[in-house]
C-alpha cells in the first residue's frame, strides 16, 4: 500500500492465473514506489485521464501533482511536458478546480471533455498505468510498446477534443452546452440515467436535472422521443438520416 498526501494507491503482484498468455500485455506492478520512480525518471511527456468521482484517478492525480511540486532537489534534466485531462463538470467542483490551478503553477496543462476514459497515466509512451477492474483503487502495469501506444493515441484524440480548463460565468455556458449535446446523443443511444451520469462525470441528481430541462425544451414525454426529436433537429451532433434510410 502506498501513501503520498491523500494519494492511496494499492498494487497486486501477479497471481499464476494472470502469466501465460497475459504476461507480456500487462503485468501488476509489485512494489508500492512504481508509479513515483517512473514518474521521477520521465523525461519527454506524462498523460493523465482523470474521470470525474473516481478513487483510482484522484490517486493517480495526487502522485502526479506530488512529483509536480517544486523540491530543493535539482531534477537533473528539462521537466516533461504534462498534460491532464479531466471532465466538464470539474470546473464546477471546489477542489478539481484548486488542483486544476496547482498543476497549471507547476507547469502541466489541464483540459475538460464531456465522456472520458477511465482512469490512465501514460509515461513517455514507455509505460501505463489503469485501474484495475473489480479491485478498487488497484493499478494496472502496462509495458507492452504496442499496447502502450495505442492508449497514448487514445489519450491525445480525448486530449484534442477538450478544451482549457477554465471557470467562470463564459466557461459555464460553453462547457453547459457540450453536455447537454452529450446527453442527448446518450439518451438518442438509449442509455440510463445512471450510465449517463457515469460516463459524464455528474452526479445522478444533477444528470436528472439536466434531463429534465431537455425533456422541457424539447417538449418530449419520454427518453425516447426527446432522442427522436434530438436527432431529428441534429442537437446530438449526428447527421440528420435522409429520410426513409434504415437505421
Amino acid at each position: 500500500m502506498k501513501e503520498r498526501g491523500t494519494a492511496r494507491v494499492a498494487f497486486t503482484a501477479p497471481a499464476p492465473a494472470d502469466r501465460g498468455a497475459v504476461r507480456d500485455t500487462a503485468e501488476r506492478a509489485a512494489v508500492p514506489d512504481t508509479v513515483g520512480d517512473r514518474l521521477r525518471r520521465a523525461r519527454r511527456e506524462v498523460f493523465l485521464c482523470c474521470p470525474g468521482g473516481d478513487p483510482t484517478a484522484a490517486a493517480l492525480a495526487d502522485l502526479v501533482l506530488a512529483e509536480l511540486a517544486p523540491t530543493e532537489q535539482p531534477r537533473g534534466g528539462p521537466a516533461p511536458r504534462t498534460r491532464i485531462v479531466q471532465q466538464h463538470p470539474a470546473r464546477f467542483h471546489l477542489p478539481a478546480q484548486r488542483q486544476a490551478r496547482a498543476a497549471t503553477r507547476a507547469g502541466a496543462e489541464v483540459r475538460t471533455t464531456d465522456e472520458s476514459y477511465g482512469p490512465l497515466l501514460v509515461i513517455d509512451r514507455e509505460s501505463a498505468f489503469l485501474a484495475e477492474r473489480g479491485r478498487p483503487e488497484g493499478l494496472v502495469l502496462v509495458t507492452q510498446p504496442s499496447v502502450v501506444g495505442h492508449l497514448a493515441d487514445s489519450f491525445e484524440t480525448l486530449w484534442h477534443r477538450g478544451a482549457a480548463f477554465h471557470s467562470g460565468p463564459a466557461a459555464a455556458r460553453a462547457v453547459s452546452d457540450d453536455l447537454r449535446t452529450a446527453i442527448l446523443r446518450l439518451l438518442a443511444d438509449g442509455l440510463k440515467d445512471e450510465t449517463i451520469a457515469r460516463r459524464l462525470g455528474l452526479s445522478l441528481r444533477n444528470c436528472r436535472r439536466h434531463i429534465a430541462g431537455l425533456y422541457s425544451a424539447l417538449g418530449a414525454d419520454s427518453r425516447f422521443q426527446a432522442g427522436v426529436l434530438a436527432e431529428r433537429h441534429g442537437l446530438t451532433g449526428n447527421a440528420p438520416e435522409a429520410a426513409g434510410e434504415p437505421r
